[in-house]
């Protein structure tokens, strides 16, 4: 009588396939996982991309309508006249944690946009204004500054992990 063999499986190629079953679902998690956090990082960036786009060009607009400016200490302060009246605006870098003038010793800082009491030269409240964008980094990788009649803005936002970098030149139209 003839030894008949039975078929199957044996324990080592039972393992054999659990263990690539297994290696391949970590490699394929990984990968996913990799996708997913490049994706909500590429959202981060691109918001704040967009938000400090944004704030440039709010402060671009209303430097081109300035008649007089001056820059000192990263901010800019101008002068626009408005229904045949002159009226004093500054651009300056805020924290809660500093007092005016700025030390710029903060990780990061708010845009904020205030009326001067006084003339160009005049007076504001420190933390006063309209806050223009969140989370800027300080000076000297932030620059809001005046050469001859061009206003250089040069913002760099920071948030969470991603930093973005936005620049641009003004030349007042009345200046």
């Amino acid at each position: 009588m003839p030894i008949s063999r039975k078929k199957g499986f044996t324990l080592i190629e039972m393992m054999t396939v659990i263990f690539l079953f297994i290696l391949l679902a970590a490699v394929t998690i990984f990968c996913f996982r990799a996708i997913i956090l490049t994706y909500s990082g590429m959202g981060t960036r691109a918001g704040t991309g967009i938000t400090l786009n944004r704030a440039v060009e709010l402060m671009t607009r209303s430097l081109r309508q300035a008649n007089t400016a001056q820059s000192s200490s990263d901010e800019i302060r101008f002068t626009i006249q408005e229904n045949g009246v002159d009226t004093n605006y500054i651009y300056y870098l805020y924290n809660p944690n500093n007092t005016y003038p700025t030390t710029f010793n903060q990780a990061t800082y708010e845009l904020r946009e205030a009326s001067l009491t006084g003339g160009i030269g005049g007076t504001f409240t420190y933390g006063a204004g309209q806050l223009i964008m969140p989370d800027i980094l300080p000076p000297p990788t932030s620059d809001i500054s005046m050469s001859g009649n061009i206003i250089t803005i040069d913002l760099s936002a920071r948030q969470g992990s991603d930093t973005v970098r936005y620049r641009a030149q003004v030349r007042p139209r009345d200046l």
